[in-house]
Order: structure tokens, then C-alpha cells, then sequence
């Protein structure tokens, strides 16, 4: 099936069905998407993919602290030999970055302004309403995709200068299974359906293809192709979108591959704090409610995270058929975890808004859910991009990080912490920016460092800026940015080793 033709059909994804004179607009999208395509030369594109951590988990894990900084007890990225959290880098990073091969790609933006509010989320992807959020950058480079981002699980405002929106699936299919969701995705466009919407469907698909052929031959298109892509419009209008799920495997085709990576990801074990022998309970604690028994151990064997594995099969469905090339997607939860005492599994969740989950689980179970995110990511980079010729920017955010309680009993939220994880081909090396320091004084709640900005924090326009220039779109974005701070440059951040003191967080 041809793909700009399949492009096109979906052009109106975000607003078909919405009253049956929108069909009248839909055609007049084909006609237009049609044109755009016989008459416009190719355009270079670079594909982003964000991924939003839900709940605002610790990410000290994944995005590095500096070496020589305040060390509490509710921080880690492993375990010391008595079997509490110890943080330590390797090369810059944290251990779960060292099998991965998009360590050499990564800039982390640290310290970045937020309130300690679930709603900073929305704020993070688009930073004022009166400029394009970061997800719709990427269609703004190349417009010959006309849906400008696909979302689930984050319905952050797009904002887009051309009036173009994105497709929002994400609101009535939380609970869904991926197949449910690329069929809404499709479903609108399905024969059946689109029959419904008007009787007289069948001589408006006519006239509008005529319509086609009219504008064609005024702008001196080849005849030929014209007619092979009015051939093709036809065929799917009449034939529907279904087929392309329904075949042998079904979607199963595009999620084994990244069930299977993520799997691995989050069942190897990095380090483990061994079994509880029945003290420091608050620091075992996985949830408010979990009693442990002496013996118990963490169990990551049988782990999942089915909504990343989702996530990142719709994407590579998305991009692989030119639907979009921005697409802001939910990074999921750990799944089937829990605990073993002599063999006996016990399942537990674990809270994402990690107020009561003690820093030994936070450190074993969120390292093990970021190693998935690294090894889905990974395999979607080998899979969509395995060479040099298409650029991407993968971007993961939340609405902050969180401020660790000094006696590792748990966490809150962190004010002016948040991070931006960035992974491009057009990022050399490693590094971090922004100022990040140690709170409070010994014997204070949130004593150490956990991430919370030193001194100012980045604003969200640099961020903004910086994704914007890898995407090739800076025009679009802010002015007032922190020009010193630029994630393309392959100097390390001269912000890199300061440490500074800061008060208690409100």
C-alpha cells in the first residue's frame, strides 16, 4: 500500500467523525495532502519520540549526580556489601548506562524549574501556551506529515503555529491493549465506517478524485503517476485501513520484538540489597501497606511494563508508515513484581509517586524499570534508525524528580528538580548540564543530594531551545534561553563539577 497515499488518508485523524459535514474536509485533506506531495521536493525530517515517566519517579538512577556530593541514605544507584543504597558513577554514569549502547548519545538537563505539583507534567512538554510544545517541533521541519504528533498517556497541548493538532488516543484507552489502540488509531478510516457517515459518500470520493485529476493536469503532473495515485485513494477509501492488523500475527509483529528487549532489561539484575533479615523495614518497604517477613527478597524475574512495550510498537508503527514523525508516548509502570520468601512469590505494585516506598526498593525496583526504558529505546533506535540516515531525538521528562528523605524511609516532591533526558544521533558523548547541589544540613529531612537545582534552576526555555535545535526548528522557539547551556556541543558543560548548598526545599 503506498505510504504517502496511507499518509494522507490519515490526514484527518484528529478531527474526522466529528460531524458528517467533516468528510467534506477530509476529502478536501486528501486532495490537498495529494497535491502537497506530487509537487514538493523531499524534505529532510528528524523523527522525536518522548516518552513521559508518570508520577515523577526518582530518576537519580538514570541521570547522574555529581561525583563528591552530599550522600544520603535514601540515594542510590546500587548496593554496598551490607546491602544498602550506595551511589557511585561509572565513566560519568550510572551502572545501568554501561551495557547500553546509547550511552555515547545522551545529554541530561538537570535542575530544571518545576513546582512539586503532578500537574508540572503538562508544563514540561509545553512551557507557554503562546509557543509550540516540544512534541510539536518536529512536524514543523517537514510538512509533509500532516498529523503533527500522535500522544498517549500525556495530553500536553501542541500549540502548533499551523493549527495542525495531534491525535490524543490516550484518553479512552488507558486500560486498552495495543491492538485496541492502533484500531482507534485506524478505525475512523475504516470502509465500514466512513460508509455510515454519508450516503451520498460514494459520489462525494468521486468528485473529489476528479478534483485531483483536474488540479493535476493544471500543474503539469505526470498523468500516469496522478492516475496511479488516484487508483490507490480510491482502493483505501473504499477497501478501509482494517488489513493492515489484519494479518497472520495480527500487531504481534511489531510488539514481540520490543516485549522481548524490555523483558530483558528489566529481569537482569544490577545489583541487589539480598534478603531482609527483619530491621530497617521503613527502608524495605515497597508500598504503605507491604509487611515483610524475614527472608524476603525483591523479584524482578517475572517483570514487565506492557504500556512501554505498547508505547514503542505504536511509534515504530507511526514512523514506519509515515503517519508522523513526533510521537509523545507514556513510558509505562513496572508490572509483575513483588517478593519471594523460600520460593513463595508474593506480587506488589509499586508507586511511581514514591512517598512510601523505602529507598532499598526505590533503588533495586527503579533501576530495574529504567534498564527496561534503556533496552526498549535501544531496540527502537537498531530498528528504525540503524544507520546514518535518518536523525531522532528521544526525549524523556516527568513532572520532577524527588526529594529522598535523608533516612531512605522514602520520598517526595522535588522543587526545581526536574530532568530531560535527551538521546540523539546529534548529541557526542555524555554530559550533564545545570547546577545541582546538596539541601538542607545534617539531620534535616531531605539532608544530601538528590537533584534539586543550586542556586537558579534551567528554565524550561532552554530546554525548549536546545530539543528545538536538534530538531532543526529553532525559530520556533524561545528567546530568553541560557545560551551556555547547549546539549549539540561536544564540550563538556563548564556547570558540570559545581556544587552548592542549598536550603531545605518548601
Amino acid at each position: 500500500m503506498d505510504k504517502f497515499t496511507r499518509r494522507n488518508f490519515l490526514f484527518g485523524i484528529s478531527k474526522f467523525g466529528i460531524a458528517t459535514g467533516m468528510i467534506d474536509i477530509f476529502l478536501e485533506q486528501i486532495i490537498l495532502g495529494k497535491m502537497n506531495q506530487l509537487l514538493a521536493a523531499e524534505e529532510s525530517s528528524t523523527y522525536y519520540l518522548g516518552l513521559y515517566l508518570s508520577g515523577g519517579p526518582p530518576q537519580w538512577m538514570l541521570a547522574p549526580l555529581e561525583s563528591g556530593f552530599t550522600p544520603s541514605n535514601g540515594v542510590g544507584t546500587s548496593f554496598s556489601t551490607t546491602g544498602t543504597p550506595s551511589y557511585s558513577l561509572s565513566n560519568d554514569l550510572p551502572p545501568i548506562w554501561s551495557d547500553s549502547n546509547l550511552k555515547n548519545n545522551v545529554a541530561f538537563i538537570r535542575g530544571v524549574q518545576s513546582l512539586p505539583i503532578h500537574s508540572e507534567s503538562v508544563t514540561q512538554f509545553t512551557p507557554q501556551s503562546s509557543y509550540p510544545g516540544i512534541h510539536g517541533l518536529a512536524s514543523l521541519k517537514n510538512s509533509k506529515y500532516p498529523i503533527a504528533c500522535i500522544q498517549w498517556g500525556l495530553d500536553a497541548a501542541l500549540n502548533h503555529p499551523e493549527k495542525k493538532s495531534s491525535a490524543v488516543i490516550y484518553t479512552s484507552l488507558n486500560s486498552g491493549t495495543e491492538e485496541d489502540i492502533i484500531r482507534e488509531i485506524i478505525s475512523p478510516f475504516d470502509s465500514k465506517s466512513v460508509t455510515k457517515i454519508n450516503e451520498h459518500l460514494e459520489s462525494k470520493i468521486e468528485i473529489a478524485l476528479n478534483r485531483l485529476v483536474k488540479m493535476g493536469s493544471s500543474y503539469n503532473i505526470n498523468a500516469s503517476k496522478m492516475k496511479e495515485e488516484v487508483n490507490s485513494a480510491r482502493n483505501i477509501i473504499k477497501q478501509g485501513l482494517s488489513g493492515l492488523l489484519d494479518t497472520e500475527d495480527g500487531f504481534e509483529s511489531y510488539l514481540s520484538p520490543y516485549r522481548d528487549r524490555v523483558q530483558d532489561g528489566i529481569r537482569t539484575e544490577t545489583s541487589t540489597p539480598g534478603s531482609y533479615s527483619g530491621t530497617n523495614h521503613s527502608m524495605w518497604k515497597i508500598n504503605e501497606d507491604h509487611s515483610l517477613s524475614s527472608g524476603d527478597s525483591y523479584d524482578c524475574l517475572n517483570g514487565t511494563n506492557d504500556t512501554l512495550v505498547a508505547s514503542l510498537a505504536i511509534a515504530h508503527f507511526i514512523f514506519e508508515n509515515d503517519i508522523s514523525n513526533s510521537c509523545l508516548m507514556s513510558a509505562g509502570k513496572l508490572e509483575n513484581i513483588g517478593t519471594i520468601n523460600s520460593g513463595n512469590y508474593q506480587a506488589h505494585e509499586i508507586n511511581h509517586d514514591a512517598h512510601d516506598v523505602g529507598a532499598n526498593a526505590a533503588t533495586y525496583f527503579f533501576t530495574q524499570y529504567f534498564k527496561g526504558i534503556l533496552a526498549g529505546l535501544d531496540k527502537f533506535r537498531q530498528s528504525m534508525f540503524p544507520d546514518s540516515t535518518k536523525d531522532y531525538v528521544f526525549h524523556l521528562g516527568s513532572e520532577f524528580s524527588r526529594s529522598a528523605k535523608a533516612d531512605g524511609t522514602g520520598s517526595d516532591h522535588g522543587t526545581d528538580s526536574s530532568v530531560h533526558t535527551v538521546i540523539s544521533n546529534k548529541i557526542s558523548g555524555n554530559n550533564a548540564y545545570g547546577e545541582i547541589g546538596s539541601t538542607g544540613s545534617d539531620g534535616d529531612t531531605y539532608y544530601g543530594s538528590w537533584g534539586q537545582a543550586a542556586g537558579s534552576p534551567v528554565s524550561l526555555k532552554t530546554v525548549h531551545y536546545n530539543i528545538a535545535k536538534l530538531l532543526g526548528t529553532t525559530s520556533f522557539s524561545f528567546e530568553d534561553y541560557d545560551a551556555t547551556i547547549d546539549i549539540t556541543s561536544s564540550t563538556t558543560a563548564s556547570v558540570k563539577t559545581k556544587i552548592k548548598n542549598k536550603g531545605v526545599p518548601s
